[in-house]
């Protein structure tokens, strides 16, 4: 495969949400799905997965929030989209 892989680490900051972090392989020639391996705030207890997209590699990146809550309950799932 033509590409690059990388080990990718990222903290995703959100305001007054605070942050999650994921962690995982990056493989620039297709989709790729990174860990949930930390959070605070309104997303303690976050776990599930981010789909990492490389849309035109390094500049434009689409990334997909897969969320549950293993806490309280007060969110169930979640689903977001952010592009970069």
């Amino acid at each position: 495969m033509k590409g690059d892989r990388y080990e990718a680490i990222y903290s995703f900051y959100f305001g007054d949400y605070n942050n999650i972090t994921v962690q995982g392989p990056y493989l620039t020639y297709e989709d790729n799905f990174l860990a949930v391996t930390g959070d605070s705030e309104i997303f303690e207890g976050a776990y599930d997965q981010v789909k990492l997209q490389s849309l035109i590699f390094p500049f434009k990146l689409f990334y997909t929030f897969y969320l549950k809550s293993q806490g309280d309950g007060s969110w169930a799932k979640a689903e977001a989209r952010l592009l970069c």
